[in-house]
């Protein structure tokens, strides 16, 4: 069954949206000082770099689940799936705004760098690109899975993919500068 126009609308509505969340990550990531770069940006926290490597690791995961070889291991039960939706989903697709303390899952985890700024942003780039590409050309029933929220709906996944993006670019705006630098 094909989709409707209205969620064709959608689809293209959300695309065009990651786009730009994608460049303007990329355009933030571009400001950053070199001697920031890979540094963290408080005490435990991680680095621009793999900030940046994190956003690049989970389009290469969601990018196998729509090509059919992988993706997100779901670790929550079904009926836990179902409350963190009821909690969370809604404000997160609506406001960006995320829990927490949540961590990041094995697939998205970056080490610890240091990573090339020019060669990882490029990267990001592509496969964000290629993410892009994938989603016009999935089924109108694929579907991106989220390690504790289950299957996503297409527009819901990318929805969510792009608020993700947001809420790591306001991590790395407020980088802090390396100390003794104006």
């Amino acid at each position: 069954m094909a989709a409707s126009p209205e969620e064709t609308e959608r689809l293209q509505a959300g695309l065009a949206a990651h786009e730009r969340a994608l460049q303007d990550f990329i355009a933030s990531a571009q400001k950053i000082q070199s001697s920031a770069w890979n540094l963290p940006t408080h005490a435990g926290k991680w680095s621009p770099a793999q900030v940046a490597e994190h956003l690049r690791l989970s389009y290469t995961t969601v990018r196998a689940e729509l090509s059919g070889h992988g993706g997100f291991r779901v670790r929550t039960t079904w009926w836990r799936q179902r409350l963190l939706r009821v909690l969370y989903l809604s404000r997160i697709l609506e406001s960006g705004r995320f829990p927490k303390g949540v961590p990041a899952t094995r697939e998205v985890r970056p080490a610890g760098g240091p990573f090339d700024r020019q060669q990882l942003l490029l990267a990001l780039r592509q496969e964000g690109e290629q993410f892009v590409q994938e989603v016009r050309l999935a089924s109108d029933r694929a579907t991106i899975s989220h390690p504790f929220l289950g299957k996503l709906a297409l527009a819901d996944g990318l929805r969510f993919l792009t608020q993700h993006i947001g809420h790591h670019q306001g991590q790395i705006v407020g980088a802090p500068k390396p100390s003794g630098l104006p």
